[in-house]
């Protein structure tokens, strides 16, 4: 599946683009995502998006899925769909 990837504020700066297409493969989560965005951009997102733990998102990092905050999904573990779009957001 294709998932639109939109990026606003550091996370722009860090890389270099607003926005990327990224195939995952069904089912997969927030949690996929963000390996796979370490992957393509050869850029340690990871450690920027979440805490400590690496057991949720940092208090700064919004992400949102088709306009809904993971905060009222399942946080790292929201699903992502075919097409959706998720937008990711360090201040």
């Amino acid at each position: 599946m294709k998932v639109y990837v939109q990026f606003f504020g550091k996370f722009r700066e860090q890389l270099k683009t607003s926005y990327l297409w990224v195939t995952l493969p069904s089912g997969a989560t927030i949690v996929d995502l963000i390996e796979e965005l370490t992957k393509l951009t050869e850029v340690d997102i990871k450690n920027s998006i979440m805490n400590l733990d690496k057991e949720d998102v940092r208090n700064d990092v919004s992400i949102l899925i088709n306009g809904r905050s993971i905060a009222f999904l399942k946080r790292l573990k929201s699903k992502l769909g075919d097409m959706d779009k998720v937008f990711i957001r360090l201040p």
